[in-house]
């Protein structure tokens, strides 16, 4: 099977290496043809280093885009994909109004844990991240839904795969002290909290205790939370908290770590490289990743909104350093859970099975065209559905063929070889 994997702008982010991870998994394992049309950026490299061919789509924020979906289009007729997944709702907007009048197959990805966009097409099978956002879709009409959370690479997100000293090394953290890493997008939206209150804590645990505070990764609050680094290390008298930037691979970053602050797939990362992951969410929210709390974080993801504040996390922080037989028996706890519920291995087998399925039982063709109606007036008011698409959607009949497909836009060529 030939897969277009359809992802967000090449950022570096949780979701482009879910893609580019999962991707990889169904072509080594599975035997599958893989390709990438994305906006190039950063974790370009990946692919580069996977060799996993990249077909480079323009610049959209935001849908619908006319230039993706015409660039959409163009792709897909000179790829002739058996199917093409889609990643977050913007991508699987513009999928749908460049795929649906074509009758190609597709899927669709939203591991977005907080909601589930209302943009999203009904008929599309979808998967999603969370127990939550997977059981809301479903009560929102999308008809064909999966349940694929964050898969971790644990050949690769592995401590015996990776040495942390260099990293130490490189940002002067003692062999005495104890390293708290953070790797996150520094954005204001959902991550810039619970990273202002783990500087926070650390400020006031740094006079008692040897340790010290890492944050990888790059945003619009870099400076910002560097400035705070700045104050938490002037008061101390020493180097407490550094913020050097993004690592394209931060693996030496996590095996450095003592323990491992954040949320989502960063935290899941952290799990598997067997170390004790403090938890952050909004609103004060903030607990330690254990047998005894995780079952919560199944249904939502591994976030959360509570009422706590900088000390409650202080306090939870000085646990795990003063206790290094709990960091022990948590990090050993954390790889067990990792590779049984959200290895690659676990998440590549449920997305081969769901893309299998969704080339050989697509939608029927009148729910495809009620999810183009729905989001018709908005993309024709901005001039995104050209006239003969419109007169698709008037019910002319889909396409049987890539024969036909080139046929209804103007680009006939020969038919693709067997096999697609």
């Amino acid at each position: 099977m030939k897969i277009l994997v359809y992802p967000h702008h090449l950022e570096i982010g949780g979701s482009q290496t879910n893609a580019i991870d999962l991707a990889t998994e169904l072509r080594d394992t599975h035997g599958h043809e893989v390709v990438f049309f994305a906006t190039p950026g950063p974790a370009a490299a990946l692919l580069h280093e996977r060799k996993i061919r990249l077909i480079p789509a323009p610049a959209a924020y935001g849908a619908p885009s006319a230039r993706m979906i015409a660039a959409l289009v163009r792709t897909t007729l000179e790829q002739r994909p058996d199917v093409v997944h889609a990643w977050d709702w913007p991508q699987c907007i513009n999928a749908l109004l460049a795929l649906g009048p074509l009758g190609v197959p597709f899927a669709g990805s939203d591991m977005n844990n907080l909601s589930v966009s209302a943009h999203l097409p009904k008929a599309v099978p979808m998967t999603f991240g969370t127990e939550e956002t997977t059981d809301v879709a479903r009560t929102l009409g999308h008809r064909r839904v999966l349940l694929l959370e964050p898969p971790v690479d644990t050949s690769r997100d592995d401590p015996a795969a990776v040495d942390g000293e260099a990293v130490r090394k490189e940002h002067g953290v003692g062999g005495d002290e104890l390293l708290v890493v953070a790797v996150s997008r520094l954005v204001g939206w959902l991550k810039l909290e619970g990273l202002i209150r783990g500087i926070e804590a650390v400020g006031e645990l740094a006079a008692d205790h040897p340790v010290r505070f890492l944050i990888i990764g790059s945003g619009t609050a870099e400076e910002d939370l560097r400035r705070r680094a700045a104050v938490v290390n002037e008061k101390a008298g020493r180097q407490v908290v550094t913020v050097p930037g993004p690592m394209l691979d931060p693996r030496g970053a996590y095996a450095a770590a003592d323990v491992v602050l954040g949320m989502g797939g960063s935290a899941l990362r952290g799990l598997a490289f067997g170390k004790p992951v403090l938890l952050t969410g909004e609103k004060g929210f903030s607990t330690v990743v254990s047998e005894d709390t995780v079952t919560p974080l199944f249904w939502r993801g591994y976030y959360g909104v509570g009422d706590g504040t900088p000390s409650d996390l202080a306090g939870q922080l000085a646990t795990l350093l003063n206790d290094a037989a709990l960091r022990r028996s948590l990090g050993g706890w954390a790889r067990e859970l990792v590779l049984d519920r959200y290895s690659l291995a676990v998440g590549g087998r449920r997305l081969d099975g769901f893309l299998t399925e969704a080339v050989n039982q697509p939608p029927a063709r009148r729910d495809i065209l009620r999810d183009l109606a729905a989001v018709a007036p908005r993309a024709t008011a901005s001039r995104v559905i050209p006239a003969a698409v419109r007169d698709r959607l008037r019910g002319a009949p889909a396409p049987t063929s890539w024969a036909d497909v080139a046929v209804a836009r103007g680009t006939q060529d020969s038919p693709p070889p067997a096999g697609g």
